[in-house]
């Protein structure tokens, strides 16, 4: 074998590697569902651009957007890939930029003071405000952070979203960073996933595989945690235990988002993602062995009736997924209150339309 023939032979192989390679990356990025053990990865590149817009000063103006969407993981969509929550599905549809500024557990408080934070684009004329059912009590305790630590408890969370979203991995010297590469390269991600699942197992996602405390739903093709009786959904005296004074500090805070939208001449839309117990009320009672729910003691109903005495526009979107709960299973996640990128989709489709219908 002479010289001549090993570095052909090495050339080759080299040739071979790197197309594999960038193979690899391409079809990751045209299908990013095939990524392995890829939450995490999802997590942080959701909040890339949210970070930039907290941390680079004229980031957010440079962005042009019209709409601003606020809300909770509902809003952020993290749990499904990039381009398939349906905050980038909107953009997509609708002739307008739309700026996704949803931080998973924000409360409506906690919203409402990152509205205030954030430095205000000359181009928006829209801001949509998305609820999920645990805002109600996640405002109760926000107001008891608050007053406890004051505003240290809200720039404590802005603080963790810059961290997540790696901000800096977007400016000119990121290729001198090791970690920007896993947040940059689908094939890198990839290979730390599998790395983390082989060292550390079921711990490195949270696997659930002791399937003995639920029971799986045929309609929804979810399981439900069979210890949960959901006593607030049965009597008024229930409901109101559950939820304290978390609907008068919600609609108080809905009404300080539209005051603020007012005074700079924006409109506000507002818009509910319903619980899985709420989308599958019917058949929850037969799943989980109980008797019958009252559709009346639902954050949905107390928000319908809230909003019909305001001048903001409302779409809840429950009646939705309640007509097609069975057909489109499934909307959530097997063991998570998250929604599939089916459910995104089917938001994005409703939201697109309203959005366009009240601009």
């Amino acid at each position: 074998m002479t010289l001549r023939s090993v570095r052909t032979g090495f050339l080759v192989f080299l040739i071979n590697i790197t197309s594999i390679f960038v193979g690899l990356e391409v079809i990751q990025r045209l299908f990013p569902q095939v990524m392995p053990y890829a939450y995490h990865w999802h997590v942080r590149n959701h909040y890339s651009e949210l970070a930039r817009s907290l941390s680079e000063a004229g980031y957010l103006e440079s962005k042009r957007p019209h709409i601003l969407l606020i809300g909770d993981s509902f809003t952020r969509g993290a749990e499904v890939p990039i381009g398939y929550d349906w905050a980038s599905i909107v953009q997509e549809e609708v002739s307008a930029n739309v700026f996704n500024l949803g931080v998973g557990g924000l409360s409506t408080l906690a919203e409402l003071l990152l509205l205030k934070n954030v430095p205000l684009p000359s181009s928006v004329d829209t801001i949509v405000l998305n609820i999920y059912e645990n805002d109600v009590v996640d405002n109760i305790h926000a107001v008891q952070k608050l007053g406890e630590k004051g505003h240290l408890f809200f720039q404590d969370k802005i603080r963790s979203i810059v961290s997540t979203g790696l901000h800096s991995c977007w400016d000119a010297t990121w290729f001198l960073k090791s970690e920007c590469y896993y947040i940059k390269s689908y094939n890198f991600a990839s290979i730390v996933h599998i790395k983390e699942k082989l060292l550390r197992g079921d711990e490195f996602l949270k696997e659930i595989h002791d399937f003995s405390q639920w029971v799986f739903d045929e309609s929804s093709q979810t399981y439900f945690f069979k210890e949960n009786k959901l006593l607030e959904y049965r009597s008024i005296k229930n409901f109101e235990a559950h939820y304290r004074n978390g609907f008068e500090i919600t609609f108080e805070m809905i009404q300080q988002i539209q005051e603020y939208c007012n005074q700079h001449g924006l409109k506000l839309l507002a818009t509910y993602f319903p619980s899985k117990v709420e989308v599958y009320y019917q058949e929850v009672p037969s799943v989980l062995n109980t008797t019958s729910l009252n559709p009346n003691l639902t954050v949905s109903h107390k928000l319908d009736e809230f909003f019909r005495k305001t001048q903001i526009p409302f779409l809840n979107l429950t009646e939705n997924y309640q007509k097609v709960r069975k057909q489109e299973a499934p909307i959530f996640l097997e063991f998570d209150i998250h929604m599939t990128e089916n459910g995104h989709r089917l938001a994005a489709h409703w939201i697109r339309d309203f959005i366009l219908e009240q601009r």
